[in-house]
C-alpha cells in the first residue's frame, strides 16, 4: 500500500503543473486584452479619468464699511482677488490666471467675527472665460503674529465642478492691527496673499 501510494505521487505533482500551467496561460490572456483595452481608448475618455490639480497664488483684498471694531453692527463687506498665476498639470495651457469678482455682502459683524468661523461661496473666472463657483467653510487662525482664513469646500458648478478646494488668505501682522478694532475707524481694508488649490476629490 506504500509502494502504491508513492506510485501515484508523481501524478498527483503532473496535474498540478498542468494546472498551474493552464493559470499562467489564462493570466497571460487576460494581461493582453487589458493591454489591447488600453492601447485602444480614446483619449478624451483617458483625459476624463485624471486627476484635476490646479494652484494658484495672488491677492485678495477686502474693504469694509462701515469699519470693523468690537461692536456687532451691520456692516458691507466687499471682496475681490487676483490670482496672477495659476499652475494646471495635465491640462494646456499649463499656466493661466484667474481672478474672483468684487461681490458684496452685508452681515452683522464685530472684530470677534473676523476670527470666527463661517460659510459661503464664490466665483472663480479663469482667464478663458471658463467659471467655477467655490462653496465653503471658513476657519481662521492667528499663527505668528498673522492672521490666517482657511476655505475648505468644493466646486459646486461650472468648471472642476465636484473637486475639493482649499483656500487660504494670509493676513501678515493683522494680529497686532486688531488693536484698530478699539478705535472708533475700527479696521476697513484688508489685503492679503491669497493661495487656491483645487484637486479632484
Amino acid at each position: 500500500m506504500r509502494l502504491g501510494s508513492v506510485c501515484r505521487l508523481p501524478a498527483r505533482i503532473g496535474g498540478t503543473a498542468a494546472s498551474y500551467r493552464s493559470s499562467l496561460r489564462r493570466s497571460a490572456a487576460v494581461a493582453l486584452i487589458a493591454l489591447v483595452a488600453a492601447l485602444l481608448l480614446p483619449a478624451g475618455a483617458a483625459h476624463a479619468t485624471s486627476a484635476v490639480n490646479v494652484t494658484c497664488q495672488g491677492v485678495e483684498t477686502e474693504t469694509i464699511q462701515p469699519g470693523l471694531t468690537n461692536d456687532t453692527a451691520s456692516r458691507t463687506f466687499t471682496r475681490g482677488a487676483v490670482y496672477s498665476t495659476c499652475v494646471r498639470v495635465g491640462e494646456l495651457p499649463l499656466t493661466t490666471t484667474a481672478t474672483e469678482p468684487t461681490g458684496s455682502a452685508v452681515a452683522q459683524s464685530s472684530c470677534e467675527t473676523l476670527l470666527g468661523v463661517g460659510s459661503g461661496s464664490h466665483e472663480i473666472v479663469w482667464a478663458d472665460g471658463g467659471v467655477s463657483t467655490f462653496s465653503y467653510t471658513r476657519d481662521s487662525n492667528s499663527v505668528g503674529g498673522d492672521v490666517v482664513i482657511t476655505r475648505n469646500g468644493t466646486i459646486s458648478s461650472g468648471r472642476y465642478a465636484g473637486a475639493v478646494v482649499v483656500e487660504t488668505v494670509t493676513y501678515a501682522g493683522l494680529v497686532a492691527g486688531l488693536a484698530a478694532c478699539d478705535t472708533p475707524q475700527g479696521i476697513t481694508t484688508l489685503s492679503g496673499l491669497v493661495v487656491l488649490t483645487i484637486v479632484n476629490a
